[in-house]
């Protein structure tokens, strides 16, 4: 009676070796299980990044169209200027306008140029200040912030007569802008590009 209960003890229990073996895979299951949400985490994360930063140049990209769409003419020599400015070794414009559809009452002059990072990236900068006042001068209390970060170029052409100009200071309305604006997402050059043509054209 003894004999068979010492027995049938014996064969319930695990060896040693069955245990570390047990260990072992358990370990390498929850390694497995960690690097793959890692892995995951990461993708997440990077992907969120990239949306999030799209999204912002769309948006940038929306609101620069309404603004030359609710241009007006405050300054009747230069009512849109349009700069090329190859500078950086990258494809860059500089756009001014008088419009409408800024924030501050009565209109804004705004201004859209390319300025370089410390670290030697460029950013799309938007300068908002008073209608006529060049945004430039020290007194002219426009306000300056960074619209679009990591930018690859920023191309701005006015359309007059079926042909596309980079350069555009004459005293008349062009008769479409197109803005092409390329950004850098994970490692890829995205162009976001419209066409917008200010009302006033339409009106004159």
């Amino acid at each position: 009676m003894r004999r068979l209960r010492a027995q049938s003890m014996s064969q319930a229990g695990f060896t040693l070796l069955e245990v570390l073996i047990a260990v072992f895979l358990l370990a390498l299951l929850l390694g497995t299980v960690y690097s793959a949400f890692f892995v995951i985490h990461d993708a997440t994360s990077t992907t969120t990044g990239t949306v999030v930063r799209l999204q912002e140049a769309r948006a940038t990209m929306d609101l620069m169209r309404r603004e030359i769409e609710a241009a007006f003419p405050e300054d009747e020599k230069h009512p849109v200027e349009v700069m090329d400015r190859d500078a950086y070794g990258k494809q860059t414009s500089t756009l001014v306008f008088d419009t409408f559809g800024s924030a501050l009452a009565g209109g804004s002059r705004v201004t859209y140029s390319v300025a370089e990072a410390e670290d030697g990236r460029l950013s799309l900068i938007k300068t908002v200040g008073p209608a006529g006042v060049d945004s430039s001068s020290a007194q002219s209390g426009a306000s300056e912030v960074e619209a679009v970060e990591d930018v690859v170029s920023f191309l701005v052409e006015a359309q007059n007569r079926d042909q596309w100009h980079r350069t555009w200071r004459e005293n008349t309305w062009p008769e479409d802008i197109r803005v092409t604006l390329t950004i850098r997402l994970h490692g890829a050059e995205v162009p976001l590009v419209f066409t917008a043509r200010p009302y006033v054209k339409e009106r004159l």
